[in-house]
């Protein structure tokens, strides 16, 4: 799950917390009224340079503005999701903190050791890791719900070249993005990114210019953009990618509001077969009129009404808040556990066909799942329906992501009180 809400939107948290005297003549922004001063900023910086230390990774001198730009954006989502009423229970954030320890192999001993380092303690750190997910819950209402991949998408995309030619490959790119400063011509921008290049090919760190330049979603995590299969890319980026060996860095790649620097980091190949189950599902989901227990305890009264032998669909129909599959009797057809998000497969993946689960809380809300069947299919055309509607989900989802992220921060009161900071 840290995977997913992504270390930086976990990190940036940091400044919300960190002990700090908030003098009036320290404040570096507000949004929608609420403080962001200078000491949470330096408090922000100094964990992510000892994580980043930690890593092996450089870290530029000078990120702040970057950092508030981030602090920023998950100040509005946090406000935003607290106004509808949403919350993370303890136990998905206790599920969380213990797939990060799983992930990098660490005991909680050794993670409190490196928090208290950075003068944060582990109760802060699972006020970090909760927002963190909150903000996550927020974009998943916000977004995924209204995501729409139609059956010609898929066909269409099933009959490209891109499709057939390289949907075995995956890769791994880093970017970096630049913008107009001050209505900066883009081709100034062209010439900025030339010398960027220039600088990066003569052994510049990659990761540490995009920490520092970049206005790119993943700017702070050194413009990675993490394993992704071709079509899963921006399209201005698959030419490149696709001729690029690895470590090679791409000319600036010119677009409408922009321009993109990437690096090929590594490719690899897919497995050639994969398992798919079919599921039957309810979500019933916390919110402003359903408290938390409230939620659990309705989901509940469903199973025991489905276990005395009440129709599983109807149900759905009648219950269910997961407006993709409730009209359909809450049937998720043939999907890939890779299409899944990790917290959700792990309640499912022990499960034998006709098996019912028990009631367990995402960050979405409740589930109760049933497997009705599962088959191993091999990656040929005639099977690969599911992973290109998969495929074209989750790049339809970041574009919408992006561009409500922009609404969002329209919509609010956003005001830059130190004039250093370039946002």
């Amino acid at each position: 799950m840290y995977k997913k809400i992504g270390l930086m939107c976990l990190l940036i948290l940091v400044c919300q917390h960190a002990n700090c005297k908030e003098r009036l003549d320290s404040l570096a922004a507000t949004v929608n009224d609420i403080a962001i001063v200078e000491s949470q900023l330096d408090a922000y910086v100094k964990f992510l340079v000892s994580k980043e230390q930690r890593d092996g990774k450089p870290v530029p001198e000078n990120i702040k503005s970057q950092v508030l730009a981030k602090v920023i954006d998950d100040k509005i989502q946090v406000q935003l999701a607290q106004q509808a009423g949403m919350r993370i229970s303890d136990a998905i954030v206790n599920d969380a903190i213990a797939d990060y320890l799983e992930r990098r192999k660490i005991s909680i001993d050794e993670l409190q050791e490196e928090l208290q380092e950075d003068n944060i303690t582990l109760e802060q750190h699972r006020d970090f890791v909760r927002e963190a997910l909150l903000v996550t819950q927020l974009q998943e209402r916000a977004i995924a719900r209204d995501v729409i991949v139609s059956e010609q998408e898929v066909a269409d995309l099933l009959l490209s070249p891109m499709m057939r030619n390289q949907l075995g490959e995956e890769y791994r790119l880093a970017h970096i993005l630049l913008l107009p400063k001050n209505n900066e011509a883009l081709d100034d921008v062209m010439l900025r990114a030339d010398e960027l290049v220039d600088k990066l090919n003569s052994g510049t760190d990659f990761n540490k210019v995009a920490m520092q330049e970049s206005k790119g979603q993943q700017a702070l995590a050194g413009g990675d953009l993490g394993w992704r299969a071709l079509s899963q890319l921006p399209t201005l980026f698959v030419n490149y990618a696709t001729s690029m060996q690895e470590g090679e860095i791409s000319k600036p790649i010119r677009a409408s509001n922009g321009v993109h620097i990437i690096k090929l980091i590594e490719k690899r190949q897919q497995d050639d077969f994969t398992e798919e189950v079919k599921l039957q599902h309810i979500l019933i989901t916390p919110g402003e009129h359903l408290s938390h227990q409230a939620a659990r305890d309705k989901l509940t009264n469903i199973r025991s009404a489905i276990l005395k032998g009440e129709d599983f669909a109807q149900l759905a129909k009648q219950h269910s808040q997961e407006s993709a599959t409730a009209s359909a009797g809450g049937i998720i057809d043939w999907v890939s556990p890779e299409a899944l998000t990790k917290d959700f497969n792990q309640h499912i993946q022990n499960l034998a066909s006709g098996q019912l689960s028990e009631i367990f809380e995402t960050s979405q809300g409740f589930h109760c799942v049933k497997v009705l069947d599962k088959r191993q299919i091999s990656n040929s055309q005639a099977m690969l329906a599911q992973k290109a509607k998969s495929i074209l989900y989750e790049k339809k989802k970041m574009e919408m992501l992006q561009l409500w992220l922009e609404s969002m921060k329209e919509n609010a009161r956003i005001e830059i009180l130190n004039k250093n900071y370039k946002i």
